[in-house]
């Protein structure tokens, strides 16, 4: 199993949170507008971390992130 690097909005999203992204997600914004948060093995593991680190206002991108969408 490879790991995919995983991104963080930094300022919250239309729906007042952040958004978890995969890298390669086409609705990805670009990089200077992101934190990087591992590279991790699975949608669930990253959101779990996201959600240490911004608290529970972090949602998956529908996109990339599809199985779990928090």
């Amino acid at each position: 199993m490879q790991a995919d690097y995983y991104y963080v909005t930094q300022q919250r999203e239309q729906l007042d949170c952040h958004l978890l992204h995969r890298q390669g997600c086409p609705k990805m914004p670009v990089k200077d507008k992101l934190v990087f948060i591992g590279s991790l093995y699975a949608p669930l593991q990253a959101m779990t971390i996201a959600r240490v680190r911004f608290g529970q206002q972090v949602k998956a991108c529908y996109f990339c992130c599809q199985t779990h969408k928090g």
